[in-house]
């Protein structure tokens, strides 16, 4: 599992993880929990998420703020830390 923040992510450039985080919505599996909070922490720590999600339909960007928090409650679930 990836923890935020990951060095690997910080190479990455912000398209590369835009593509990631929507592969990772569109495909959410709870063996990889935490993998979508991961790449929006890296989205804000780089201060581009919320223009990220500005440009998305409204519904899509409810539809992801509501994954990561799903996200973070099943890694809390299955690690035991926030």
């Amino acid at each position: 599992m990836m923890t935020a923040p990951d060095s690997r992510l910080a190479a990455l450039p912000d398209a590369a993880i835009g593509l990631a985080l929507g592969m990772s919505v569109a495909q959410p599996d709870a063996r990889h929990a935490g993998r979508v909070s991961v790449l929006i922490d890296e989205l804000r720590h780089r201060g581009v998420f919320d223009a990220v999600m500005a440009a998305l339909d409204p519904e899509l960007a409810q539809s992801i703020r509501l994954l990561d928090s799903v996200d973070r409650g099943q890694r809390w679930a299955q690690t035991g830390s926030r």
